[in-house]
């Protein structure tokens, strides 16, 4: 049933009816028991009113939130948190509007949802302040990052409410210096790592070519197996480092189908705690990024109110498995 419908039945005008359901009934003198008619009869037959319309013509007064997804590398490791924020959001009674775009696409996407009347928005992905140039002037924009890059600018664009995340450059140089400390080596990385090192021409990496980015990451990791076997026969590899757990995975299993022993012969360490990884032949030592606990930050300020600092640098969680010896971190 229509509104057009529901006025009919009820001999109203559809703007009596429109404003009894989504408007200010008083503000129009309408009467009680017309509102009250109105209300029970459109219950009565299961009539929703067009909530895009409310929106339209600001009878809804309350801010729909935007979640915009970045289709990156971390994509495998974000969307599985946006069930529970879907959850939350609607729980409380708040509407929510899901785009998604690849990075050079966040300025466009972000113009479009603005036009849409959704100004506080929480970007998913890896994130930084270069990303959102352009977007400083928009009246009331609000973007809330819980992935965010620290260290890879030092510009502050206005727009970003919240900064989330944690120092990649600190947390690898420290890593691969606790690493060499309790006796390991020599380590191979991928370039994601080795970049963020002090002295990185000390360590043999590889990088994934262009033609694979955000591809097969697991295919990529097995096509590395012929090269990382031999590092390791001519004792030139004892741990590898993986920005991917993926990555991480393909090559452990093309290791293990060569007879290589994980841990005993090389150690693996992967990136992103996948679920899936508790779960290989060989368990993968992998870093747990804090994003969740960013999210539930922001959105017990977009929903609860509470207080919401800037920006907050939380270290990541390194979770120990057979595929690398726990050492002191």
């Amino acid at each position: 049933m229509n509104l057009r419908e529901l006025a009919k039945e009820l001999g109203l005008s559809t703007t009596t009816v429109s404003v009894c359901l989504t408007g200010d009934p008083a503000k129009r003198k309408i009467a009680a028991d017309t509102i009250l008619r109105v209300r029970e009869y459109a219950q009565e037959k299961g009539y929703v009113p067009n909530r895009m319309a409310k929106k339209i013509f600001g009878l809804d007064k309350r801010e729909t939130i935007g979640i915009l997804v970045q289709l990156d590398s971390s994509i495998d490791r974000n969307l599985p948190l946006l069930p529970d924020i879907f959850s939350r959001i609607m729980a409380s009674g708040q509407e929510y509007m899901v785009q998604s775009c690849l990075p050079p696409g966040i300025p466009e996407t972000v113009r479009l949802m603005v036009g849409n009347g959704i100004r506080r928005i929480i970007v998913i992905g890896n994130i930084h302040d270069l990303q959102f140039l352009g977007l400083e002037q928009i009246p009331g924009l609000e973007l809330y990052c819980p992935d965010y890059v620290f260290g890879k600018t030092e510009l502050r664009n206005k727009a970003v409410r919240f900064r989330g995340g944690f120092c990649r450059e600190y947390f690898f140089r420290n890593l691969v210096q606790k690493i060499e400390e309790a006796g390991k080596g020599p380590i191979i990385m991928d370039y994601n790592i080795n970049a963020n090192l002090l002295h990185p021409e000390k360590y043999m990496f590889f990088s994934v070519p262009p033609s694979r980015k955000h591809a097969d990451y697991c295919q990529f990791g097995y096509s590395l197996t012929d090269k990382v076997h031999s590092l390791i026969r001519e004792g030139k590899c004892r741990v590898v480092l993986i920005h991917h757990d993926k990555t991480a995975a393909g090559l452990m299993a093309g290791l293990l189908e060569r007879g290589v022993r994980i841990p005993e012969e090389v150690e693996v360490f992967g990136y992103n705690d996948f679920d899936f990884v508790q779960y290989l032949q060989v368990p993968l030592t992998t870093v747990r990024i804090p994003v969740k606990k960013h999210l539930c930050m922001i959105l017990d300020h977009l929903l609860d109110q509470k207080e919401l600092p800037e920006q907050i640098i939380t270290e990541p969680e390194v979770i120990f498995r057979k595929s690398f010896g726990k050492i002191p971190l």
